[in-house]
């Protein structure tokens, strides 16, 4: 669960084998940065499925965030 406020930009696909939305939330203007973690997001997503032999159990979508310019401690 995550509560995120500002200005984002989405790109979105569906699984091809499993029809699952899957989008990533970027910072505006970083939509082409967010692409290859799409594609990552996509395919994990699917593998993982394949892998433990369990449909994904989120529903019929997955959301990400890219945290923009997080600094830990």
């Amino acid at each position: 669960m995550a509560f995120i406020v500002g200005d984002f930009d989405v790109v979105s696909a569906t699984g091809p084998k499993d029809g699952i939305l899957t989008s990533i939330y970027v910072p505006v203007g970083k939509a082409a940065l967010g692409r290859f973690a799409l594609k990552c997001a996509v395919d994990g997503v699917q593998y993982l499925a394949e892998l433990f032999g369990i449909e994904y159990m989120g529903g019929s979508k997955c959301d990400h965030i890219a945290i923009p310019d997080f600094a830990a401690g």
